[in-house]
């Protein structure tokens, strides 16, 4: 899998479970030709979502998170039926989560992880 695994000290307390962000990472978005304009449309990256059910499947509760509008997220990506709650990457500014995966990190939102998963896309 084309994942870097970073594990990290954190002092304090954290909040157990995975938390997954969206773009780019669960989801791919690719321009396509629809009615003579591009549009793009979402694609589900199956390496990803086959590691959450594997986290799930061994008691980890899952929250997909994004740093975009989650409301808007989740209207666009509906039609895949995801079981996961989502949520707002804002909403864990400043605190310290179990297990992250995600594309580019959290460090801009000030979030501690104690083990990320960083996914890279092999072209």
């Amino acid at each position: 899998m084309p994942f870097t695994i970073v594990e990290n000290q954190i002092d304090g307390g954290y909040s157990s479970g995975v938390y997954c962000d969206i773009d780019d990472t669960l989801i791919f978005w690719k321009a396509k030709r629809i009615d003579g304009k591009f549009q793009l449309i979402p694609y589900l990256n199956q390496e990803v979502v086959d590691l959450l059910r594997q986290f799930e499947s061994n008691g980890k509760s899952i929250t997909l998170w994004t740093g975009g509008d989650a409301k808007s997220t989740h209207e666009k990506i509906s039609h895949f039926n995801l079981p996961w709650e989502m949520a707002p990457k804002d909403k864990y500014r400043g605190q310290a989560v179990e297990i992250a995966i995600d594309d580019e990190g959290v460090d801009s939102y000030g979030i501690q992880v104690k083990k990320l998963y960083l996914y890279s896309k092999g072209e």
